[in-house]
């Protein structure tokens, strides 16, 4: 299999040691380190990387999780990324601005999740959030996006496909969800 960075097993248990120091280095290279180690698909880092999704950084926490459900598309954070796009968007525009950026690898994980597994529990919360006047037009467009994933029946392996079918349906049907909301 080659990877993006085609490192040798040496290579990758001396990056996973550096990152196990995280104390002594940047937030940068945290960062790096752990896009290099997901990249690799070095599963050995899967339980380290976890406990950077409680870092003080937002950027960290968010190539944590980006991680986690993007490159190793582990179910297992279904239920924190669900939690995190539920949470409600503070007033102080920083804080709102980094959790929105959360937010969104947040739904792109959920999306990576659904196009392997159609979990109800994700269309429930994504249904929630679309309905919910609160949410921001983005959160709306994401969560339509995630949607769309759920019900997506691919006829062929392409990407262009896929694509090609979220280009034509990016604006969202509101009897649609409205129907989506009764049934689920």
């Amino acid at each position: 299999m080659s990877t993006m960075f085609n490192k040798s097993p040496k290579e990758l248990k001396e990056i996973y040691d550096k990152l196990k120091k995280c104390d002594e280095i940047s937030d940068d290279k945290i960062q790096d380190y752990i896009h290099i180690l997901a990249e690799e698909q070095y599963e050995r880092a899967k339980p380290l990387i976890e406990t950077f999704l409680y870092h003080k950084n937002m950027l960290v926490r968010k190539m944590a999780l980006s991680a986690l459900t993007l490159h190793w598309v582990d179910k297992k954070y279904e239920k924190y990324c669900i939690d995190l796009i539920m949470k409600p968007i503070p007033q102080d525009t920083f804080e709102a601005d980094d959790l929105e950026f959360e937010q969104i690898t947040a739904f792109s994980g959920l999306e990576n999740i659904l196009k392997n597994d159609k979990d109800k529990n994700i269309l429930k919360a994504l249904i929630n959030i679309i309905t919910n006047n609160k949410r921001s037009s983005l959160q709306k467009e994401m969560a339509y996006s995630g949607i769309l994933t759920f019900f997506y029946k691919p006829k062929t392996n392409k990407i262009s496909e896929y694509l090609e079918y979220k280009a034509k349906n990016k604006h969202i049907n509101w009897k649609w969800i409205e129907e989506l909301k009764k049934e689920y």
